[in-house]
């Protein structure tokens, strides 16, 4: 394994980590303020603070980002759609479900994307089969109502996994822009900043409607809020984007699959979601599988 490979695998592994304990920390808070307004403070402030710094500093890789308008635009709109399916997925089902779902999405999509003549290797081809497994057996103890959680019944269980499934396909998407975006000479940090201004948009104005001044929390209260959301959030995503130009999307998307253990650990901890068997089934299955995928990418990255 080269220098290289082995520091995308790190940023990878820090992304991973820290997302999982973001996912356990948002499905509790979003039970108190309303996703669209912290969404659109969090990530306003977390946009406007890189896209400045990066125009101080390096303004060339914001003028490279706007000579590929189609790349800027899928990013865009897969950040609207990831994070919106994402917050309110957390709230309707258990965080460790919604994880599994989504990550075991990233593999497959990624896939689909390539053409299936991709998965040449036996190990690839199992790994997609047992991540598909996975989320079946996800979605059944979610439907069933046998997971740790659901906020409502069946339709909102069906609600929280389609739009689980989506978040990983989109995300999928926006690895395959930002790479682009990479490639044609953005750092790390401008694509972080330049793929969030459409989402910050959009959550402002469904925060302008859907948010009443008795929803809004005290100043400290939201303060909080929004310095532990930008803690948990944007370190995560940068070591993302650090890890995009080093890693395949298949492969960084394997690697990505291998953070619901971490979410499982931490929602028991939290004590919000109950002990689900089934759930824990589900995610063994998920994890056997996400291995197989990871060691097959990463054999591809090095051949």
């Amino acid at each position: 394994m080269t220098s290289t490979v082995r520091t995308g695998l790190v940023f990878a592994l820090l992304f991973i980590t820290i997302e999982a304990l973001q996912t356990v920390y948002f499905g509790g808070l979003f039970q108190q303020v309303n996703s669209f307004l912290f969404g659109a403070i969090t990530f306003g402030i977390m946009t406007c603070g890189i896209l400045l710094w990066v125009a101080v500093t390096s303004a060339g890789q914001l003028r490279a980002a706007w000579s590929r308008p189609r790349d800027l635009m899928l990013v865009n709109v897969g950040a609207v759609v990831t994070f919106t399916a994402f917050l309110i997925s957390v709230q309707l089902i258990e965080p460790a479900v919604t994880y599994t779902v989504s990550s075991a999405m990233m593999p497959i999509t990624a896939v689909a994307l390539a053409g299936w003549a991709t998965a040449r290797s036996p190990g690839k081809r199992i790994s997609l089969v047992l991540l598909a497994l996975a989320i079946a057996i996800l979605a059944y103890s979610t439907l069933s109502g046998q997971s740790g959680y659901v906020r409502g019944g069946p339709p909102m269980a069906a609600l929280g996994l389609v739009l689980a499934m989506v978040d990983g396909i989109f995300f999928t998407l926006i690895l395959v822009g930002s790479a682009r975006l990479n490639d044609g000479g953005t750092g790390a940090l401008a694509v972080l900043g330049l793929r969030m201004p459409l989402y910050v948009v959009v959550t402002a104005g469904l925060a302008t409607a859907t948010v009443t001044p008795a929803g809004i929390p005290g100043f400290s209260l939201l303060a909080a809020f929004v310095a532990a959301g930008l803690l948990l959030t944007v370190p995560p995503l940068y070591f993302l984007q650090r890890a995009v130009p080093i890693l395949s999307t298949f492969a960084l998307s394997s690697i990505i699959a291998l953070g619901p253990l971490i979410i499982f650990g931490a929602q028991l901890l939290e004590g919000r979601v109950q002990l689900s068997l089934i759930t824990f089934l589900g995610i063994a299955v998920y994890i056997v599988g996400s291995f197989l995928a990871a060691r097959a990418a990463v054999a591809e990255q090095q051949s």
